[in-house]
């Protein structure tokens, strides 16, 4: 609900102006948000939106162990997907999760572009990630900083 008062405050003080959020889709905690929950959420925040930044957790990312290989952890509740490791370097860090998103926009009659940020380090793994139909454009960050960066 705080999302879309700010958003509906947003959208009155400057009026036709774009916006973009970025979603934290999925906690990878047991307690946390599921990619269900994001779905739903994109699915509501879509219409107030010129855009949908996918992201992960900024929980699950802070953890100190983040680069266990695992890709499940147990839990007394429910099993909890882990980040695919080896997504980093072909498919950025939440392609699965923009992907599934980005579908349940397109399922529900939105058409709110979808913008994946995390891990993709390349065009070719930018424009791979599009084509993959995991979003509609790619965030490229800290990549962009390597001196051999080219797009």
């Amino acid at each position: 609900r705080i999302h879309l008062e700010v958003l509906d405050g947003v959208h009155a003080a400057l009026g036709d102006f774009p916006v973009l959020l970025r979603l934290g889709a999925q906690d990878y905690e047991a307690a946390g948000n599921t990619l269900q929950d994001a779905c739903e959420a994109a699915c509501i925040l879509a219409p107030h939106l010129s855009a949908l930044d996918i992201s992960g957790s900024f929980h699950y990312l802070s953890r100190h162990d983040w680069s266990d290989k695992r890709k499940h952890s147990q839990s007394a509740e429910k099993t909890v997907e882990q980040p695919d490791n080896q997504a980093r370097s072909a498919n950025g860090f939440f392609s699965k999760t923009s992907h599934a998103i980005r579908q349940s926009l397109r399922l529900y009659g939105y058409d709110t572009p979808v913008l994946l940020a995390g891990g993709l380090r390349s065009k070719s793994e930018a424009e791979a990630a599009i084509l993959q139909g995991a979003c509609d454009f790619a965030g490229i960050g800290r990549a962009a900083l390597n001196p051999s960066f080219t797009l």
